[in-house]
């Protein structure tokens, strides 16, 4: 029987980083290590001064329909967002 870990993530002390959009800031939740890999989440927030692209991309698998062409229309400055990853790991 596998271990479960748990994790804990506190705003106060949160670190964004840069990710898969330039345009975005991304801060690590610790699920990918506490699911031994199998679950990634993080919360994505609009990075400052960053310019918005509205490239359309798709997923081979995502919990929407796979290979959908979908874009972002815009973001507010202050957008602050959930992101849930199935598998972790997810190709983009």
């Amino acid at each position: 029987m596998a271990i479960q870990t748990s994790t804990a993530s506190h705003a106060e002390d949160a670190k964004f980083e840069g990710g898969l959009r330039y345009f975005f800031e991304y801060r690590d939740l610790g699920i990918k290590t506490a699911t031994q890999g199998q679950v990634d989440a993080h919360v994505i927030r609009a990075a400052a001064g960053g310019a918005f692209s509205s490239q359309a991309r798709r997923h081979h698998s995502a919990y929407q329909p796979p290979g959908i062409h979908h874009r972002e229309l815009g973001h507010s400055e202050d957008i602050e967002m959930l992101e849930v990853v199935l598998p972790a790991g997810l190709a983009a």
